[in-house]
């Protein structure tokens, strides 16, 4: 083995060692030195025998990933305001790029209509489902998108034809006690007849039993005073679903229109408005928690290798450290430079 000797760096710009070790012909010079190693926190402290790395025994074990990030089920929902191609590809990457998180994302007022075919709009490992507001006029429409590592299903027994509403089944990570998660548009011209429709599928919903969550443009402003007042804030209360969307979601009115009921508002983790300019209305995320880690979490898990030792031989493991020759270590200055030459050594 070969050392070079390199000056370019000292141990005092380091700071790792005030001053060189002095040489010694006994011991304490290589105690003092493998001290200091040691503290320095990232050497293997018990090598074990100085064989071939090829011959060692290895285990590896699987880490789940542990971020906060990464803890719980991620629902969204946005009124895009028409669905056009520069919008769709915008949300295409918006879901599927490295930093995206999304579970379920439910589109509001797509202003799509029948005839337009599902592979437009198809997003890779998202199932997507669609429902398009009756009549000529082109506006409305709902449209979800479900990642693939999530089982679903659609509930077409709870929609209403005359209201724009969507519901879904969601199993979050392999569990067998599914949400009831729903999407609900109510329009600005909406009338005492389309309130009761919506309060009473709503309340066909509500009849099941099971945690529920919806979210919903319902063109009702949280933050006005009259809301406490009106036919479909009062029914929700009555049916112990919690508004939990307290931001704008519409900076252009400085309103918040933008809702999110749950039967179980203290299962909910985290709310969150994105400000992203790609319509008048903004993105509201909610993150349903879970003890359970995401699913996808799989492919970030970290493989680390140790070496076995429980049929380890203490003999020849002394007689390893004996045969090598430590003093070639000390030609050298610079404290990394120290490392390496102990570490190719201990390898």
């Amino acid at each position: 083995m070969q050392l070079q000797y390199r000056s370019d760096r000292t141990l005092a710009r380091k700071h790792y060692l005030s001053s060189r070790l002095p040489y010694a012909t006994d011991n304490s010079q290589i105690f003092q030195l493998i001290r200091r190693v040691i503290l320095r926190g990232d050497i293997e402290v018990n090598p074990g025998p100085n064989e071939d790395i090829a011959q060692r025994k290895s285990k590896q074990t699987n880490v789940q990933c542990k971020g906060k990030t990464n803890v719980g089920l991620k629902i969204c929902e946005w009124n895009i305001n028409r669905l056009t191609d520069s919008k769709f590809e915008q949300i295409k990457h918006f879901l599927t790029s490295s930093h995206s998180e999304i579970d379920v994302l439910f589109l509001i007022e797509t202003f799509l209509k029948p005839k337009v075919p599902d592979s437009v709009f198809e997003i890779p490992g998202y199932v997507m489902y669609r429902k398009e507001r009756p009549g000529v006029k082109q506006s409305g429409g709902i449209l979800v998108y479900v990642n693939f590592k999530l089982k679903e299903n659609c509930l077409i027994d709870l929609e209403e034809k005359e209201i724009e509403t969507l519901w879904l089944d969601i199993f979050p990570f392999n569990s067998k006690r599914a949400l009831l998660v729903g999407a609900l548009y109510r329009p600005p011209s909406s009338n005492v007849d389309i309130d009761s429709r919506i309060e009473k599928n709503i309340e066909n919903a509500y009849l099941q039993n099971r945690e529920t969550i919806i979210v919903a443009d319902f063109n009702i402003n949280y933050f006005d005073h009259a809301y406490n007042s009106h036919r479909l804030a009062k029914a929700l209360k009555n049916m112990a679903l919690s508004q939990v969307i307290s931001s704008v979601t519409r900076p252009k009115s400085g309103t918040c229109l933008g809702h999110c009921y749950t039967s179980h508002p203290t299962f909910i983790a985290n709310t969150s408005v994105l400000n992203i300019g790609l319509a008048d209305h903004l993105p509201l995320i909610i993150q349903r928690k879970y003890a359970k880690q995401r699913r996808g979490c799989e492919s970030q898990n970290t493989t680390i290798s140790y070496r076995e030792t429980k049929n380890l031989n203490l003999d020849e493991l002394l007689q390893s450290l004996e045969r090598i020759p430590w003093d070639t270590a000390f030609v050298l200055e610079d404290i990394d430079d120290i490392l390496n030459a102990l570490e190719s050594m201990l390898n």
